[in-house]
């Protein structure tokens, strides 16, 4: 993709999304953006935004949490930031981010809710600071134990969770 100022960027990853009658609610998307440019970046806002409406018969009460990775790698000039946030019914469980600084970091926040239906709106913000080099990336992705090349780390972001909701079903003590 090219972003508004021309800057030419790679991103990819993973979707899925479930709505069972009973059971966990999710939405999981694992997100990786690249610099491809061959000069330094210009300042560049890349946002993901998912929608999803959730409907239930037995409804949808319960406890929702929200949780994120953010790895950064090459790394983007200083300044760069990756956020994410997801929003119920237009209430937001939580600012996850702005993270800012390289290598990996996590973070969960949750919200209780009531209802039969839920829109969800899930928003992924990579901002690229000008002067990011190529190679640079941002993801939603943990960064793997130890040392490894970025080329290994981009093999492996695909294929783990990074971004999940869920409505956990209550249990009786």
């Amino acid at each position: 993709m090219t972003s508004v100022n021309g800057d030419p960027f790679d991103v990819s990853g993973e979707y899925s999304a479930s709505n069972p009658t009973s059971g966990l609610t999710t939405i999981h998307i694992a997100a990786t953006a690249i610099y491809e440019g061959s000069t330094p970046s210009n300042s560049d806002v890349l946002t993901l935004d998912d929608l999803q409406n959730y409907t239930v018969p037995g409804g949808l009460s319960g406890d929702y949490f929200e949780q994120t990775a953010a790895t950064f790698g090459g790394p983007p000039a200083g300044g760069s930031s990756l956020s994410a946030e997801l929003f119920y019914n237009g209430q937001g469980v939580g600012l996850l981010g702005p993270f800012t600084s390289a290598g990996s970091q996590a973070i969960t926040k949750n919200l209780t809710l009531s209802g039969t239906a839920l829109d969800a709106d899930l928003q992924i913000t990579f901002d690229f600071a000008a002067g990011s080099t190529q190679g640079s990336f941002m993801s939603t992705v943990p960064e793997p134990r130890g040392v490894a090349p970025v080329a290994a780390i981009l093999a492996l972001v695909l294929g783990v969770a990074a971004i999940r909701r869920s409505r956990l079903s209550q249990k009786m003590v």
